[in-house]
């Protein structure tokens, strides 16, 4: 079941991993690929293309320093061996603690808009959203440790036989 806790009340050991929102290793590979891109666009033949190359740079350097500027990072969720703790969006004091022998089942999304999800959902009570730009690694480590309640993908419906 999950409960609200206060995090400054528990004696927490280090966890696992930090899930926050910003994600920076994603940042700083963007950034060097663009800068690979824009220095491969300044080489001779000086051609159309360059032109292209050094557009598609800028509207990365663009996407970076919006989402720097823009994208408050703050912390998400802090992954334990047993459980996590989710941390309210409005007010960081306010966590929800998610036990994994609780859970019913869990989701992995991917979104187009805003980035990945991980849904919990339990037997008796609302399901718990984790959303972050860079969840991978507790899903790593849910499908390592607790692949039995990992709700797969819809797809297998398709190709399922029909039964006559």
């Amino acid at each position: 079941m999950n409960k609200n806790v206060n995090p400054t009340s528990l004696n927490l050991d280090k966890p696992i991993k930090r899930i926050t929102i910003r994600p920076v290793r994603e940042y700083i590979i963007s950034c060097i690929f663009a800068t690979g891109f824009m220095v491969f666009g300044f080489l001779p033949p000086y051609e159309y293309y360059n032109l292209v190359i050094i557009g598609v740079c800028l509207a990365i350097y663009g996407r970076v320093i919006y989402l720097v500027v823009k994208v408050k990072d703050r912390v998400v969720a802090d992954l334990y061996a047993d459980y996590i703790l989710v941390y309210d969006s409005k007010n960081a004091k306010k966590t929800k603690r998610v036990d994994f022998k609780d859970i019913k089942d869990w989701e992995f999304q991917r979104s187009m808009g805003y980035g990945e999800s991980l849904i919990f959902t339990f037997a008796k009570s609302e399901p718990v959203i984790i959303e972050s730009l860079k969840i991978g690694p507790v899903v790593s480590y849910l499908k390592k440790n607790y692949a039995e309640k990992r709700i797969r993908p819809k797809l297998s419906k398709f190709f399922k036989k029909k039964k006559k």
